[in-house]
């Protein structure tokens, strides 16, 4: 991510440990990458800041008496802290050339800058102030009050006739103007190199409770370019640490000349830092010079699981923020926050749930040197990028991102480092009932064991069982590891079986697979890219395949039952013929037949009988 526009304050170096963050506003441009020094002083001066002694720390002419030592009143210790450019708009000069003075001289300044009271309230201040001499030309002896009478001209030092003759329309000085401060405070500075090579301060007096944990101080003050005369209106932020409050130390207790912090503009083209809003990167811009963000734009992150969750992403939208949304919506919205593991305690807590996204900015908190060496070697080795991890193992874990806009994505320049990797698994699995092995050390890849249980079933579990991970800083990656994990699975015979038959065991059984989209994997399909397209087509083949295969055994089953119904359909039939004959017979005419063939039968059988007997009589006579 690089910088696009000028003046985008907040490269930060040398972040004290109880300071979050440093930003800047509308900073002028330093030479030669020069910094703002941002330091901190217990009771004692950063630079010496007392009204009586202060002069201008700038000016465009030393000469001018508004530039001179000691012109102001004495503050109040309670007073705060000025940060005043004056500027000579109109010179009145009636010194005559001899004689004595009786016009009194006049001058017109036109005061402009800040007010910081003791607890960081911030007041603008913008007004003219006339300086009027005497009429013979001495010094006026009432008081020239700039800011009511907590800021006051010495009226001795700025208004007589001789002092006024001095100034020159157009003049211009910066002054840093204070009370002494309470025990219960100390002094902020804020140092920055001039255009002139001389280093100028700006101090703050800040009471100890405006710089509570977690509270942000805003630092106002005015800058004056010595080179052009130009006058600029400036703010840096320190905010404090919203881990430094303890029991003890509740708030920032001013250590002696301590550094808190540097910050500086980015140069255009410049790697950006996390502090930088989107509006001032040049990615976020098109060729036509149109920022893509002038509306809000959703992004959706899809995880291989099927899982969804969206960002909404804003042009005043910092990188910070983007960090934050994304690595949010992956730990809370996917859920992958309950798969990692914190390390440490107290001071020493790691959270692992907070980088499964990082911006890397090797300005960060520290010196830029010492940062990249650091993240030398690691997936955080580029500075000004995204990285952005997933803790779910295998293709279920995969982060896929969509949105309408494609040169948002472009932007945001997501190219992956690390291909998904599924596990491995080791699986056993015994009849609860008998302790019977059914399978023993079966070793697969992903989380889907199939057709070991039973031909027909395909048992499914979460890809991250028995895997924990925890976040290693050194190497800037999650670090997964594995262990034993068991579950009781309940199996239930699910057959649809039809009676086909007037008999026992007359029956069949209709088995039909699952067709859910979850099982088919139609609900990790994606076309957000080619490469998600182009995978999609075999899983899309697959699904049809299961599909028509099941349609082919559905198809095969109806024949059956078909063929069936015609059968006992044909069997019915006989069967009703049979009755019917049975219904319409004559049973008198029927019985006189039966009597009939009766009487035949056994008139047939007596004739039978003598006829055998007649060769028997005749052997009988042989005898």
């Amino acid at each position: 991510m690089q910088v696009k526009h000028p003046q985008v304050g907040g490269r930060i170096e040398d972040l004290h440990a109880e300071v979050d963050n440093i930003s800047g506003e509308n900073l002028t441009d330093l030479p030669d990458d020069g910094f703002y020094t941002i330091a901190s002083s217990a009771k004692g001066d950063i630079n010496s800041l007392e009204a009586s002694a202060t002069k201008a720390i700038a000016t465009t002419n030393s000469s001018s008496t508004i530039a001179g030592d000691g012109i102001f009143q004495d503050l109040a210790a309670t007073a705060g802290t000025y940060s005043l450019a004056f500027e000579v708009k109109e010179v009145n000069d009636n010194t005559p050339a001899t004689g004595t003075q009786s016009v009194a001289s006049t001058a017109v300044i036109h005061v402009t800058g800040f007010h910081t009271a003791t607890d960081g309230t911030v007041t603008e201040i913008n007004k003219d102030v006339t300086l009027s001499s005497a009429a013979d030309g001495s010094a006026a002896t009432s008081d020239v009050q700039i800011d009511g009478s907590a800021l006051v001209f010495d009226a001795s030092k700025v208004t007589s006739a001789d002092q006024i003759k001095k100034m020159t329309v157009g003049d211009k000085s910066v002054y840093n103007v204070g009370g002494s401060m309470s025990a219960d405070g100390g002094k902020l500075g804020v140092t920055f190199e001039g255009s002139d090579g001389n280093s100028q301060t700006q101090q703050f007096n800040i009471a100890r409770g405006t710089m509570a944990a977690g509270n942000t101080v805003d630092l106002n003050f005015v800058n004056l370019n010595q080179d052009t005369g130009s006058i600029t209106k400036e703010k840096i932020s320190v905010k404090i640490a919203d881990d430094y409050a303890t029991e003890n130390t509740p708030v920032y207790t001013f250590e002696g000349n301590a550094t808190l912090g540097k910050v500086r503009n980015y140069k255009i083209g410049e790697a950006a830092g996390a502090n930088v809003k989107l509006r001032d990167l040049s990615k976020f811009w098109d060729s036509q010079g149109n920022f893509m963000l002038d509306d809000p734009q959703t992004i959706t992150i899809n995880q291989g699981n099927g899982k969804t969750a969206s960002v909404t992403l804003y042009g005043h939208d910092t990188l910070k923020d983007v960090e934050d949304k994304l690595n949010d919506a992956i730990a809370n919205g996917l859920g992958q926050a309950q798969y990692v593991e914190n390390t440490g305690t107290g001071a020493n807590l790691v959270k692992a749930s907070d980088h499964f996204v990082d911006y890397v900015d090797i300005n960060d908190g520290g010196t830029a040197n010492d940062n990249a060496k650091a993240m030398d070697k690691t997936s955080e080795s580029v500075n000004g990028t995204f990285v952005i991890r997933s803790a779910v193992a295998g293709s279920a874990g995969t982060l896929r991102f969509a949105t309408k806009n494609e040169d948002l994505l472009n932007a945001l320049s997501l190219n992956t480092l690390t291909s998904a990797t599924e596990s491995t698994y080791t699986v056993s699995i015994t009849d609860a009932h008998t302790g019977e092995s059914i399978v023993s050390g079966e070793k697969i890849t992903g989380n889907i064991l199939t057709g070991k249980l039973h031909e027909n079933i395909d048992v499914e579990f979460d890809a991250m069982t028995g895997v924990s991970s925890t976040w290693d800083t050194n190497n800037r990656a999650f670090v997964t590891t594995g262990s034993s994990d068991e579950t009781i699975l309940h199996l239930a015979d699910n057959t649809l079986t039809f009676q086909i038959g007037a008999n026992e065991g007359d029956d069949m059984g209709i088995n039909i697979g699952d067709m859910r989209s979850h099982a088919l994997g139609l609900d990790s399909v994606l076309v957000t890219d080619r490469d998600s397209a182009s995978r999609s087509i075999t899983v899309i083949d697959n699904a049809i395949d299961k599909v028509s295969t099941q349609r082919a055994k559905l198809g095969a089953y109806q024949n059956r039952l078909e063929h069936t119904m015609t059968n006992l359909e044909t069997s019915s039939e006989n069967l009703s013929a049979a009755e019917s004959r049975i219904r319409d017979t004559d049973m008198a005419k029927e019985m006189m037949n039966f009597t009939k063939l009766n009487i035949m039968l056994q008139a047939g059988n007596s004739m039978l009988a003598q006829a055998n007997q007649l060769p028997q009589n005749v052997l009988s006579l042989i005898r």
